[in-house]
């Protein structure tokens, strides 16, 4: 059996002959939030038939793919040629390219554009499922100019107006972004979005029709999960007993994690409480530095990239998201799959709806230290608040269980290709065991 670091395995169970080809583009498989929906819908694909199509093939959740999905790589020139199927344990781990437009990052769209075209064909697909904005920008330029018959479905994952000042720093970045959502987005024969926000910031904020946009919440395979938090933290070792802080993600200023640090400057020299970041990123050094000026250097511990961060939040007091902006964050569904509960910064509505409004976690005011502060010692001081939202949470988490989202995703590829929802029972994820480490 195939394991891997997105909570359990990815091997695909046998499907229907003659299924739709759906290829699924992305940049690369560095872990994050949209590449591990990405892994889930390829890796437990049932009514479509999954072909991987990279800008980069880059990144360690290469490894969770099952051998027989093949990569295409669209920095090659004649990516078919360059295909390759698995294993795909020798990928590199990168950082995250710059998020802004360039002259030369657009050129190279239009090339990859063309690849694609080539690798569409070569393969059969006739549905494209594009993610993250770079990636929808090849697929819709590809339908526009190329190949008008192919169904394009973009699967959005940020609130576009919110997350722009973060990930578009210059006043052209800003207004590409808008040109494209606005003018390219509606060529799309379907949006998919991952909470109601991001639908109506689209309609509201960019004029997008509301008849075009599905929402479908990201799956969390929760047996996958549940399974590899029971592996051993021996990194957690030294602090064993003490109440636990956890924070998951990329070390970014987007995440917040400088606001997390100062805010265990507030902790008294007696009181126990550590902090662990799991994650790595851009600012690591300035996080790290941070801590040792606010002499908080003892309590916060910056774990890196962790294939299995589940082992870690399965032993938290709490888990915190301290996101200056946010779409519908898988770190706070796999938090409350383990029933850890949550302090998470109100930062968007996608957080507000994730938490049910609070009745699920707790919300403090974004981008204040003061308030975060408050809402962890509120969490850690009161056991049975912390017991009731765990309950609460796994319960809402039920919904949202990767067979039951896969097949809604599923019938919404089907639907924007023209063909009817596939019946028949499906085979439910096999059992997972650990990933590897």
């Amino acid at each position: 059996m195939h394991t891997g670091t997105s909570g359990g395995p990815l091997v695909r169970g046998s499907s229907p002959a003659g299924l739709l080809g759906v290829a699924f583009l992305g940049r690369n498989l560095v872990v994050g939030g949209a590449e591990r929906v990405f892994l889930h819908y390829v890796g437990s694909a049932y009514a479509v038939r999954p072909v991987v199509v990279l800008r980069r093939r880059e990144g360690g959740l290469l490894a969770d793919l099952a051998p027989d999905i093949p990569v295409y790589d669209l920095k090659y020139r004649d990516p078919v040629r360059e295909a390759r199927y698995g294993p795909h344990d020798d990928a590199i781990t990168v950082p995250d390219p710059p998020t802004g437009f360039t002259l030369r990052s657009l050129i190279e769209l239009v090339q990859e554009s063309r690849r694609l075209r080539r690798v569409v064909r070569s393969t059969g697909c006739t549905v494209v499922s594009s993610f993250l904005m770079r990636a929808h920008i090849i697929a819709l330029l590809t339908k526009r100019f190329l190949l008008p018959d192919l169904c394009v479905v973009v699967n959005v994952h940020n609130h576009t107006s919110e997350s722009e000042p973060h990930l578009y720093p210059t006043r052209t970045d800003r207004f590409l972004l808008r040109w494209v959502v606005r003018h390219l987005f509606p060529v799309a024969d379907r949006i998919v979005v991952v909470a109601e926000s991001l639908a109506e910031d689209l309609v509201l904020s960019f004029g997008i029709d509301r008849q075009s946009i599905t929402v479908v919440h990201n799956p969390i395979h929760l047996a996958g999960i549940r399974d590899a938090a029971q592996a051993d933290a021996p990194e957690l070792a030294a602090i064993e007993g003490r109440p636990l802080i956890v924070a998951v993600g990329r070390l970014a200023r987007v995440k917040g994690f400088d606001l997390l640090v100062e805010a265990m400057k507030g902790f008294s020299d007696a009181d126990p409480t550590q902090l662990v970041i799991v994650g790595d990123g851009p600012e690591r050094a300035e996080l790290t530095a941070l801590a040792e000026r606010l002499g908080v250097a003892h309590r916060v511990h910056f774990l890196g990239m962790q294939s299995n961060p589940w082992k870690f939040m399965s032993r938290a007091t709490l888990l915190a998201l301290p996101s200056r902006t946010e779409a519908f964050p898988n770190v706070i569904g796999e938090a409350l799959a383990l029933g850890v509960p949550v302090v998470a910064a109100d930062c968007t509505a996608g957080i507000r709806e994730y938490l049910d409004d609070g009745r699920c976690g707790v919300l403090v005011e974004p981008n204040d230290v003061e308030a975060l502060e408050r809402g962890l010692a509120r969490l850690l001081d009161d056991s049975t608040l912390r017991e009731d939202l765990g309950i609460r949470g796994r319960k809402r988490m039920e919904r949202l269980d990767l067979p039951h989202v896969v097949r809604r995703y599923e019938d919404t590829l089907r639907s924007a290709a023209g063909l009817a929802p596939l019946t028949g029972a499906r085979p439910a994820p096999p059992p997972s065991s650990s990933p590897a480490e």
